[in-house]
């Protein structure tokens, strides 16, 4: 094979190297693997009037927790994981009754003594921020309800409470954000902490009040100067070009101020969420919207360009957005929920550069008003956590691999089989373990019968609890460890 001395040899034929590199075919960028979610625990009935959730590590002993609200009486509930793959009830506030239900939750230790906090803002006209803080029997105590914002008309109530320090003075700031629609208004306090370590004395720094109806508030440095900011969430109408409005502190003047700019995508900016989404070491903006989520990126002063084409298809307005690093795909991964029940995730891909939405489902019961990506600690895969209205519930699903859909590609020793399977009226459910409990669930995550095993097997009649035939679809039953994948067909 000819070539000349200076090519170098690549094994390709002199014709391709020099007219003919054109042709050669160009690398296909993998796909990234869809998300897989298994539901390992729900709240029953144990809340009501679910508005949210929060997740983290209350008390500091570096184990998952999340908490979440009941009404009549208005108490918390705090959920640990249980090192056993579920999670159980490890404290409530039924010991001091609100006077409204809680609308928002915060973890922190506001007060620099490195014992845990809970912050919850409650909905009544008195507008106050509950505080509550670890005791020594493992519980939290009441410590006072001073941090209020207070409204006689009954039009503005609290949306949300934030922990930051927004001046980067070392002192911890609990932040009231509220609203109401009514007319329309809303409100932004900053209570900066001002008493020694170990005591809850708070002072309030500032306050910002508008004519808009704010529905929320998020923490966040869009801008990537360094300084946290307020970024706000509003009602309205949704045909009018998105403003982006956030509340940062000025060094120069020593003071907050409000900022807006007016971007060119048409929507509400109904809720924010900042995180290097790219992983490309610079934050990035994400607000949702109705029925989309759009993403920003800082161009300079008070300034911001569209980072991706608007993320579609969720019913209804998006109001819950959270992020994380997931194992698989291996890539940053925003979830999405939206007051129609639709709950998406989508992960980045660097090679496309682009977001792939990888994890879908619909019709959860309720509006999807909290999320949250976390880890649990109890293996080595991600925790999805949801607050879903309507149904009042929160739910767990656990990340996993699926690994066997049906018996003849499960291995000889699976631990749970069905046959037949797809089916249409009946399948034989068969587990490892001996008097095993099998669950059946949609792909919403809501529980659609309980089966009790009889030595290895169940048999289940593709009905519901209700004795209701189950429509055509797709449903995962758990047993014994392991999940399965079903397929029902009319």
């Amino acid at each position: 094979m000819l070539r000349p001395a200076s090519a170098p040899c690549l094994g390709f034929p002199l014709y391709l190297l020099v007219f003919g590199v054109a042709a050669l075919p160009a690398p296909v960028a993998a796909e990234l693997p869809d998300i897989y979610f298994q539901p390992v625990w729900d709240s029953g009935a144990t809340l009501t009037d679910v508005y949210t959730v929060e997740a983290g590590d209350a008390d500091r002993d570096s184990v998952f927790d999340f908490a979440g609200g009941r009404s009549s009486p208005n108490v918390i509930y705090l959920f640990e994981a249980d090192g056993m793959g579920s999670y159980t009830e490890v404290w409530s506030s039924a010991a001091v009754d609100a006077p409204g239900p809680y609308v928002d939750f915060a973890f922190a230790d506001t007060d620099g003594d490195e014992l845990g906090e809970v912050l919850g803002a409650e909905t009544s006209t008195q507008g106050k921020v509950m505080l509550f803080e670890q005791s020594t029997d493992g519980g939290f105590d009441f410590v006072h309800d001073l941090i209020r914002e207070s409204d006689s008309s009954g039009n503005q109530r609290l949306r949300n409470v934030l922990v930051g320090d927004t001046d980067l003075d070392g002192n911890r700031e609990v932040i009231v954000v509220a609203g109401g629609s009514t007319p329309p208004a809303g409100l932004v306090s900053i209570w900066e902490h001002s008493g020694a370590v170990g005591e809850n004395t708070y002072t309030r720094v500032y306050a910002y009040t508008t004519n808009s109806h704010i529905v929320s508030g998020a923490l966040g440095d869009s801008d990537n100067d360094g300084l946290p900011e307020v970024l706000l969430g509003f009602d309205g109408f949704d045909g009018f070009p998105l403003n982006i409005r956030r509340i940062e502190y000025d060094p120069e003047p020593e003071t907050w101020i409000h900022l807006q700019f007016t971007s060119n995508v048409i929507g509400l900016p109904v809720i924010a969420h900042v995180a290097d989404l790219d992983q490309d070491g610079l934050l990035e903006l994400a607000y949702g919207s109705s029925g989309f989520v759009v993403i920003f990126e800082s161009a300079g002063e008070n300034a911001y360009v569209r980072r991706s084409a608007t993320l579609e298809t969720l019913s209804g307005r998006v109001i819950s957005l959270a992020s994380r690093t997931l194992s698989i795909p291996g890539t940053h991964t925003f979830a999405a929920g939206s007051s129609g029940g639709d709950l998406g995730l989508w992960s980045y891909d660097p090679q496309k550069d682009l977001f792939d939405r990888t994890y879908v489902a619909s019709d959860l019961g309720g509006a999807i008003v909290g999320v949250a990506l976390d880890d649990d600690g109890n293996d080595q895969s991600e925790e999805l956590v949801t607050a879903i209205s309507d149904v009042d519930e929160v739910r767990v699903q656990r990340r996993f691999v699926p690994v066997a859909t049906s018996p003849a590609e499960a291995p000889e020793l699976a631990i749970l089989t069905a046959a037949p399977n797809p089916l249409a009226t009946w399948t034989r459910l068969m587990a490892r373990g001996p008097g095993v409990k099998f669950t059946i669930y949609d792909t919403s995550g809501r529980t659609v019968r309980r089966l009790q095993g009889s030595g290895h097997t169940a048999d289940w009649d593709a009905r519901d609890e209700s004795g209701r035939a189950v429509p055509q679809g797709v449903y995962w039953v758990v047993a014994d460890g392991a999940t399965l994948r079903l397929s029902v067909v009319r």
